[in-house]
């Protein structure tokens, strides 16, 4: 019996026509679209639950085969015996995973790899390079309905090429027109730059561990070919001194652009971070993820990085800004309101001093909008954190931090770790007479308690400097500043 509504409509499940049947199914099954390109896609197995489907009766059976397109049914290809399964089940799409933790027989692999006109997706992980020489001679062909292609070794960035496994010059016959996702973490692919030219419908691209040095002219050009590219993330390792790519190559007069792409994630040292985006341009773009790994970073030096930001248009109103400070490392955020609709994330290691001087390096820098920040909020990484390293309550740099943000309405603190050393650098900017430092500050919000003493004192005295008032005290946990006539929304 199914419940379709009021007593009257409850019908046996006999009595639902094959179309109604097919629509439960459809909200049933998992989808391929559901997954997101490069997180970590355990929940996929449900794309067996199909086969519960197809063994509760005849009928059900029927309506599932007779749609496969509908359902997006596959042939997942993991620890089951691949030969057997294929010989029973129809010519579905097939899927070949080998992921960590669900470690699959070779020879099923290889069973699967022998339907290359089938096959639509591989991610093969932890690869090694005696699995890719016994492999990738199966996939010296053209793979005609691969559209989604994953293939990571795990090997640390300065473990040397000659460990990482090797993809050949004819890896697909050299041609992926209907590759949508691809994704390689360390392996070795030097013709990757002619694949790529031969994948005009791709959509997300994740390289990591592959690129060692500056980048390509022949690999920009690559790039230049994906007109459809929506992401990209490119995590750049140590240099190969031996590499022929240690020479940058002169900077182009004119840019190869990426027209649809959305979002783009670098990490990697910043000189070849700037070197490549000095190449490229991303008009359209509106999640930009910047992780510098050189120590200390010179975020100055970004010349390029700045130019780009400064050419693409979402990134010109951005107007809320998140400060992470942590031991070692710093993150800011910048976003535009509504929230969600651009995002500008630098994530940077601290020099030997401590995060505060890269921060002022950061905050000072043209890499990051900060003058239109309507919204500053700063936290420390670890709240709980018994780290040894103090954040000095004395240091007149979060006067320097604070400094750029000439438009800022509202400071949040989030953390005691923070709030003592700002404590007193606003102290320091109301005796020094700062009118540069948050000229417009309408609201102050202080997460913890604030007891008698130094930190309180510091804070309200600030408060009455600008005219804000207490707006709302609930219990100890939070404290509010506001100005009078200040608009709340």
């Amino acid at each position: 019996m199914v419940n379709v509504g009021p007593p009257r409509w409850n019908v046996p499940i006999e009595m639902l026509s094959d179309d109604v049947l097919l629509e439960i199914f459809d909200l049933c099954l998992y989808k391929d679209e559901d997954i997101a390109p490069w997180c970590d896609p355990l929940i996929g197995y449900l794309y067996d639950e199909w086969h519960a489907l197809a063994h509760v009766c005849q009928r059900w059976r029927y309506v599932v085969f007779a749609s496969p397109r509908r359902l997006d049914l596959r042939l997942q290809c993991s620890r089951r015996r691949v030969r057997e399964m294929l010989g029973v089940w129809p010519a579905f799409p097939i899927i070949i995973w080998d992921i960590m933790g669900l470690k699959s027989d070779e020879d099923n692999i290889t069973a699967a790899l022998e339907h290359r006109d089938r096959v639509c997706e591989i991610r093969l992980e932890c690869l090694t390079r005696l699995q890719s020489e016994s492999l990738m001679h199966l996939m010296q062909e053209p793979f005609p309905a691969l559209t989604k292609l994953r293939i990571e070794s795990y090997l640390p960035f300065a473990a040397g090429h000659e460990l990482a496994p090797v993809l050949p010059d004819s890896f697909l016959g050299g041609s992926a027109p209907h590759l949508r996702f691809l994704h390689l973490s360390c392996v070795s692919f030097p013709t990757l730059p002619n694949l790529l030219l031969s994948a005009s419908h791709l959509v997300h691209l994740y390289l990591s561990g592959i690129l060692s040095g500056f980048i390509s002219p022949e690999m920009v050009t690559a790039l230049s070919a994906l007109t459809n590219l929506e992401s990209m993330c490119f995590v750049f390792g140590y240099p190969d001194f031996d590499s022929d790519l240690e020479d940058p190559a002169p900077i182009p007069l004119t840019r190869s652009v990426l027209p649809a792409l959305v979002a783009l994630t670098l990490e990697g040292g910043g000189e070849y971070l700037d070197d490549f985006v000095a190449r490229i341009d991303v008009p359209s773009n509106n999640y930009l993820g910047i992780m510098l790994t050189d120590r200390p970073s010179s975020v100055v030096d970004l010349f390029h990085l700045s130019q780009l930001i400064g050419r693409a248009e979402n990134f010109r109103s951005l107007d809320s800004t998140s400060i992470e400070v942590g031991d070692d490392e710093i993150n800011v955020m910048v976003t535009v309101t509504p929230a969600g609709h651009a995002v500008l994330q630098l994530h940077v290691l601290s020099s030997s001093e401590g995060p505060l001087p890269t921060l002022v390096q950061a905050c000072s820098s043209p890499l990051l909008p900060l003058s239109n920040t309507q919204h500053l909020e700063i936290s420390y990484q670890r709240p709980d954190s018994q780290s040894h390293r103090k954040l000095d309550t004395g240091d007149t740099q979060w006067v320097d931090i604070l400094r750029p943000f000439s438009a800022a309405k509202s400071l949040s603190l989030q953390s005691m770790r923070v709030v003592l050393p700002v404590a007193f650098a606003l102290k320091q900017v109301i005796e020094e007479g700062r009118a540069d430092v948050l000229p417009a500050i309408q609201k102050l919000s202080v997460s913890g308690s604030l007891p008698a003493g130094p930190v309180r004192e510091a804070i309200e005295q600030f408060v009455a400097a600008r005219g804000l008032t207490a707006l709302e005290k609930p219990g100890f946990s939070e404290w509010w500043f506001s100005a009078q006539d200040a608009n709340d929304g």
